[in-house]
């Protein structure tokens, strides 16, 4: 309820990554990581989480593997089939 407590009080929440994306209260409570060494966390919005997180895919035709990472989800294609993420 933190989250609803400063909204209502007229705060806002930052991504910490880009300082620019106001964070929604699905992003403030799922999009967390600890900072090492301190009792800190950092909060992102999606397009950042998207970004820190190297997301891998597998070609179901030859078996090639490869890793996306990119701030919206996009479609790659290798022997001309959509891949799939794993």
């Amino acid at each position: 309820m933190k989250f609803y407590k400063g909204i209502n009080q007229g705060d806002h929440y930052l991504c910490d990554r880009c300082n620019v994306s106001k964070l929604s209260f699905n992003e403030y409570t799922n999009n967390i990581r600890d900072i090492e060494n301190s009792n800190e966390k950092m909060r992102y919005c999606d397009e950042c989480r998207n970004y820190i997180i190297l997301k891998k895919w597998k070609c179901t035709t030859c078996n090639t593997m490869g890793t996306n990472r990119n701030e919206r989800e996009i479609e790659i294609k290798h022997c001309n089939e959509l891949v799939i993420f794993q």
